[in-house]
Order: structure tokens, then sequence, then C-alpha cells
């Protein structure tokens, strides 16, 4: 057999390494060495959080928020295991896609100065904290920090749909009554209000309703069901469905409703349209989202400044950007490309981590800190 090149694998970046923060970098107080691995273990855990998959991302972030409570209020600043160290930079990652793909989300529905979005939409921008970079924190901030821009996140999320509500309201206001209008979007006003109020993910994913009721037979129904129908429907919409396809299911379940009292037969058909419609529309938001918080995940590696594969092909960065901007799809073939960058990134980083670890453990080497920053 011929030698070969092994590749190292690391499982775990070192988390009682200084991780300096930027202010901290230019100052001859702080080892060169100590500063490089900061900066190689910080872009390392990002490209693994990149290549992790939304369902561990958001299984992290489940699992760093329910530790958060258990950190407030100790007098000292913890050391965090391994496991919770990953689980709340996992997080940061994901709150970053999230902030990123919220951001362009705001400049389409509420653009400055009326350029361009949608003309009706409230001028008033949802305000949003930028991303985070952990140098420098501690675990509690960091978990401080997540917690903050969850709520934050929500509470634009909600402000956003409700001007997707005043628009379907406005659109539809003349093809039925308005007292019918008001009714249907009542609950999806409550539902939004507790969204926004929600402590945790878990909370937030139980304020929007499933949609468990049953469709009735024709002759059972009512005007009063189908509008309770209705409700429930309008009420469980993802907070990203877009304008057109809220104004679609308003007017099939105005219709329903209308036509409940005397035409029950007729009505019935139009629930069933307007079930289909909203299980459509969520499950493209949901896909959307997916998406574009990959893109914006993936943007952020392939844009790191220390280039350790060659720089990302423009077609790469170009469809990545559409896909956090306009919510557009990505190629299949491409999104493996692209996958297949991230990787190359993740390993030529690994390289260089354990390359920096194997230096900083040689003679006249500084141990390494122990006040808890993330590395």
């Amino acid at each position: 057999m011929s030698p070969g090149r092994v590749a190292p694998v690391v499982t775990f970046v070192v988390p009682i390494v200084e991780f300096p923060g930027p202010e901290a970098r230019g100052s001859s107080r702080v080892d060169p060495a100590e500063a490089r691995l900061g900066t190689l273990s910080g872009a390392l855990l990002a490209t693994w959080a990149a290549m992790a998959g939304a369902r561990a991302l958001a299984a992290a972030a489940l699992r760093a928020a329910a530790a958060a409570p258990h950190r407030a209020g100790e007098p000292q600043p913890p050391h965090g295991s391994p496991t919770e160290w990953q689980d709340a930079t996992f997080a940061v990652s994901r709150a970053n896609a999230r902030l990123d793909v919220l951001h362009a989300r705001v400049r389409r529905v509420a653009p400055p100065d009326g350029q361009g979005g949608e003309p009706s939409a409230a001028p008033a921008r949802p305000e949003l904290p930028p991303a985070l970079v952990p140098a420098g924190l501690r675990l509690d901030e960091i978990h401080t920090w997540l917690a903050l821009t969850d709520r934050t996140v929500r509470r634009a999320e909600t402000e956003l749909a409700r001007q997707v509500a005043s628009l379907c309201a406005a659109a539809s206001e003349d093809d039925r009554p308005t007292a019918t209008a008001r009714r249907l979007w009542a609950r999806r006003e409550r539902a939004l209000t507790d969204y926004a109020e929600a402590r945790t993910e878990r909370e937030a994913a139980d304020a929007l309703p499933p949609y468990t009721s049953p469709l009735p037979v024709a002759p059972a129904l009512t005007a009063a069901l189908a509008a309770e129908l209705g409700e429930e429907l309008l009420a469980g919409l993802d907070p990203a469905v877009p304008v057109a396809a809220c104004a679609r299911l308003q007017e099939g379940l105005g219709r329903a409703v209308e036509l409940a009292s005397h035409r029950p037969a007729d009505a019935l058909p139009l629930l069933h349209a307007a079930r289909e419609r909203a299980y459509a529309a969520n499950w493209r938001a949901a896909g959307r989202r997916e998406t574009a918080e990959w893109a914006a995940q993936q943007l952020r590696v392939l844009r790191q400044p220390r280039s350790t594969s060659g720089p990302a092909p423009e077609a790469a960065l170009t469809a990545l950007e559409r896909a956090v901007e306009h919510g557009d799809p990505v190629d299949p073939r491409l999104r493996a490309d692209i996958s297949g960058q991230v990787a190359a990134r993740r390993t030529a980083l690994e390289r260089l981590y354990v390359a920096e670890l194997a230096r900083r453990g040689g003679p006249g080497s500084r141990p390494p800190s122990t006040d808890g920053g993330a590395s």
C-alpha cells in the first residue's frame, strides 16, 4: 500500500481557551497564538453548525434554552461542559441565520423611503439586534443573548404577520361583510399575541393552533361553525405566510361562511379547499424559511475572511444571496456543490486548528486560560 495523507479528526473545540474580543486583538497583552486559536475555533464551530442541518440546530437551540435558567444567578461564570458549549455556539449560528433572513424579509416588506416592496406595508420597521460574534463572551452571556434574540425575533415576526393580516383584510373588505372579516381575524390576532409573548420556541409553537378540528358533514354545517373553522385556519398560519396566500385563503373562507347558512353543501367544498390551502401555505413558508436560513449559514462560512480552500464560486454566492434576500429556492445540484465547498473549508480549518494546538502545546507556550470563554 502506498502511504496516504490522514486528515485530522476534531471532535470538540476546546472551550477553555480564551477567545479574545475584537477590541483586544490589537492589544499587546493578547498572546498572538491564543488569538489565532480563538479565531480558528470560532470559524470551525460556525462551519460545523452550517453542516449540522436544521433539525440538529433546532435541537441544540432547545437544549441551550433549557440550560440557561440553571445558570441564572450563579456567582461565577461557569465553564460549561463540551456539550453545553457546542449547543450554545450552534444556537448562535442558527440565531444569526434567523436574523439574516428576517432582516431580508423586513427589507422586502417595509423598504426605506417607499422604494419597492409592498406598497401598503406599514412604514415602521421591527427593530432587530445585530448578529452575534461570541468573542470574549462567557457561556451565561451567550445564553442571555440567545434568550433575548429569540423573543425579539418572535416580536418582529408578529409585527410582520400583523401587517400581512391588515393587508389581507383591506384587500378583501369589499368582497364580504366587514363583520365576517373582523371575526375571522380576531382569533389570529390573539394567536399572534400569544406567539409574541412566548418565552420559548415550544410555547411559540403551541400559540398557533394546529388544524385538528374535523370538518362536519354538510347537513351539520352552520355559519357559526364555518366561521369557527375559518378562525382556526387563519390563526394557525405560519407568521411568514405571504399576503397573496393569506388573501386567497380569506377569500375562500369568507365565501364559505356566507354560504353555510343557506347552502351548506356548497360551503363545505370551500372549507375543504381552504384547509388544503392553509396546509400548503404553511408547508411552503416553512420550506422557504429552512432554505433561507441554510443559505444564510453557508454564506457566513463561505465569506469568512480566512481563505482556507480558495474563494467560493460566484454562482454559489449569488444563489445563496437570492435565497436569503428573496426566498428563492436553490438548485439541488448547486446545493450539493455548496455543501461540498463548506465541507472542504471544514477540513482545512480542522487541519489548521490541530496544527495551532500542536504549536500551542510546545515548549514555552502559555497554559489555556480558565475564564470560561468560547473558543
